[in-house]
């Protein structure tokens, strides 16, 4: 290999370290960015809640439609994108089961001036359970979706729960960044870590777990590992065939299935 040669592999690698560790600082810094997915729905104008309550108690606003009589309350957890004013449905075919419901929006959401964090989030599941300890249910279902399903585990190491149930679920963050992400060391650059295979490790109340097959933004086997991590004897994995991420409601297995795990 001649000198010229070798100088020019030299400088080409030394860029090309250049711009990889270039990007791994601009994801490191950024990465709120690429998880967060906010609109800029107003809290208190959304229209499928205008039957609810709309609650505010340390900082997190919650949709809350109470149920005479009820003696379960279920706490829906949404999504990383849009806001829970957009998952309004489920309350519209979860509210004639006997329910009280509380529908929590993240903080940074639904115009909120702030910027969503992992820390701020999981401050609005504290919260929202403080708000659950003044109200008169008896027993409590959680109910996640997508990032929701994590906050939904983590709700549950703070109070206890009747039943889980989480819809297209990860086991951790960083193995699903890895996987939309393969060239960057995800494990070092993420600080906004969703585990829920350490917040489940010690849950042993039931729990029901459904998933697509074709989704292509969480991977089936994620969630197919998170439920083999999980200790509990009272748990139940539901697949459905075909299922993306964004259409699971569309089948109507997965309501079936949830009406039937609720009774």
């Amino acid at each position: 290999m001649n000198k010229n040669l070798r100088s020019s592999l030299v400088r080409l690698a030394i860029i090309s370290l250049g711009t990889y560790l270039t990007v791994c600082l601009y994801m490191f810094f950024n990465q709120k960015n690429y998880l967060y997915f906010p609109d800029n729905q107003d809290f208190d104008s959304c229209p499928g809640f205008a039957d609810s309550a709309k609650v505010r108690i340390g900082g997190t606003r919650m949709y809350y439609l109470a149920a005479e009589e009820a003696q379960t309350i279920l706490v829906f957890y949404h999504g990383n994108a849009g806001s829970a004013c957009d998952r309004a449905f489920i309350k519209d075919n979860l509210k004639n089961h006997g329910l009280a419901l509380l529908f929590v929006e993240y903080t940074g959401y639904s115009n909120d001036n702030r910027q969503p964090t992992r820390e701020l989030i999981l401050q609005d599941a504290k919260n929202a359970s403080q708000f659950i300890s003044t109200l008169p249910y008896e027993k409590i279902v959680l109910l996640g979706s997508s990032l929701g399903s994590a906050v939904a585990a983590y709700h549950q190491t703070l109070q206890r729960p009747e039943k889980i149930i989480l819809l297209a679920p990860f086991d951790k963050l960083s193995r699903l960044g890895k996987i939309h992400y393969p060239f960057l060391p995800v494990s070092l650059l993420l600080r906004e870590e969703y585990d829920s295979i350490a917040w489940l490790k010690n849950y042993t109340g039931e729990i029901m777990i459904i998933h697509g097959t074709a989704d292509e933004i969480v991977p089936w086997r994620l969630a197919k590992n998170l439920y083999n991590q999980i200790l509990s004897n009272n748990k139940k994995f539901i697949t459905i065939a075909g299922a993306n991420h964004n259409n699971l409601f569309d089948h109507p297995q997965v309501w079936q299935e949830l009406i039937d795990y609720l009774k």
